[in-house]
Parts: structure tokens; sequence; C-alpha cells
């Protein structure tokens, strides 16, 4: 995607943290509000909409100012 090594490592980084955080969140709320049923279809529903947007704005931010 034309990222320099630094700033790709930084976005893998910062993706990474941000899910390893929200597997933990989950966890709490899961205990608090809702069941694991409905949290194992929320979950991943989520990460796959943040994925797929990531990868979107990632390439269009490249295709702009590329």
């Amino acid at each position: 995607m034309h990222y320099e090594i630094d700033e790709a490592a930084n976005h893998v980084t910062n993706f990474l943290g941000t899910c390893y955080i929200l597997s933990m969140v989950m966890a709490c709320f899961v205990d608090v509000y809702i069941g694991r049923f409905r949290t194992v279809l929320i979950a991943p529903c989520y990460i796959l909409i943040c994925s797929f947007s990531y990868t979107f704005f990632s390439s269009s931010y490249c295709y702009n100012s590329c």
C-alpha cells in the first residue's frame, strides 16, 4: 500500500492493540449485560466491518495521495 516501513508497522501495531483491548472490553460487557451467544454473533461482525473499513480507507488514501 506504499507505506514507509515505520508507518506500516505503526498501523499494524495500532490495529492489533485495538483488537486485543476490544476482546477484554467485550468480555466485561458480556459478563454484565449480554450472553455468550449474542457476543459470538456481534463480535465477528464488528471485527469484519472494522477490517474492511480499514482496508478500504487505507487503499483510498493511497490512491488519492500517490
